[in-house]
């Protein structure tokens, strides 16, 4: 019984920490986490379920029932776990969203730059997406056991994933629009200039006047934000190198952005650091600016775990 009285205090208290962190905006849904709360998270009749699962394990602790009581027990521990689930993907919907929050605003502010945009056709295109993330968040919440549980939850990551993927990608082409146009601007691009000494030497060129990337360089992953990939932000960054004859880059220019500033500028500094085959012409090694891509993705999808208790 301490055990049970102990278990129903903590899905209180997980409880009660969603409520107190209520986010002020609601979702898609028209819905707030606080409501959300006081529909799904120990509801009158969950409540009243347990209650009476306390009351008749109870009964059989005085009548010295043991068979009966563990089974009692037993049954309420499931349930328990059940709404600790609950709290978890809540928990986890609401934290999405308000990562979601962020890109819609990174959305809002290249549009904003941007007078050939067409909102209509891209709310087109995510709004299925949303619904569906709001349909799978009903259904696991709504699961009638454990196993039901676990298998909403898995579309509900699958949403969630579609739904990010989405929005980085709606993103990028907002991004690439508007570095078309700044260029057409004759706007000059965000660009880094080596700071500190060149490597040695390549001792190989390209075997073509463009320089081009050497093997063996930086792994992106390391240069990749903590900020951006906790936000789920995936981007691609167009640049511009400039490598000496001994294959050094000594500047790096944005050419495409990300549309996210902080992934442009990793990617700028990835890129100086990088390792190149100088260009070539006349059988000697020459001066030349590479255009190239560089992609950052997140290396770990969500999973189920990431909902659990």
């Amino acid at each position: 019984m301490p055990q049970l009285d102990e278990a129903l205090d903590q899905l209180r208290k997980m409880s009660w920490a969603l409520y107190s962190d209520a986010l002020a905006q609601p979702d898609s849904r028209g819905r707030t986490i606080a409501q959300d709360v006081n529909q799904w998270l120990l509801s009158p009749d969950h409540e009243e379920r347990l209650a009476a699962l306390r009351a008749r394990a109870q009964s059989q602790s005085a009548a010295a029932d043991s068979a009966a009581l563990q089974a009692t027990l037993g049954e309420a521990a499931t349930r328990v776990q059940q709404e600790r689930c609950f709290a978890a993907v809540l928990a986890g919907y609401w934290r999405y969203r308000e990562l979601l929050a962020r890109h819609e605003a990174r959305l809002q502010a290249l549009k904003e730059r941007l007078p050939q945009d067409e909102p209509a056709a891209r709310q087109r295109r995510i709004a299925p997406l949303v619904m569906r993330w709001a349909g799978a968040l009903t259904a696991a919440m709504s699961a009638d056991s454990l196993s039901a549980e676990e298998v909403a939850v898995e579309e509900l990551t699958r949403t969630t994933e579609q739904l990010f993927s989405a929005y980085n990608e709606e993103r990028g082409e907002l991004a690439s629009s508007l570095s078309t146009q700044e260029r057409a601007q004759g706007k000059a691009p965000l660009t880094q200039t080596r700071q500190t000494p060149c490597q040695e030497p390549h001792p190989q060129t390209s075997g073509s006047p463009k320089p081009k990337l050497a093997v063996n360089n930086r792994a992106l992953e390391e240069v990749y934000p903590a900020s951006s990939k906790h936000a789920l932000f995936e981007g691609r960054t167009v640049v511009d190198a400039s490598v000496s004859a001994n294959g050094c880059a000594e500047q790096a220019a944005v050419y495409q952005s990300s549309g996210v500033e902080e992934l442009d500028d990793a990617a700028l500094r990835w890129t100086l650091q990088a390792h190149f085959l100088p260009g070539e012409r006349d059988h000697q090694a020459v001066t030349g600016v590479v255009r190239f891509a560089v992609k950052f993705v997140l290396s770990a999808p969500l999973s189920y775990q990431g909902w659990s208790p």
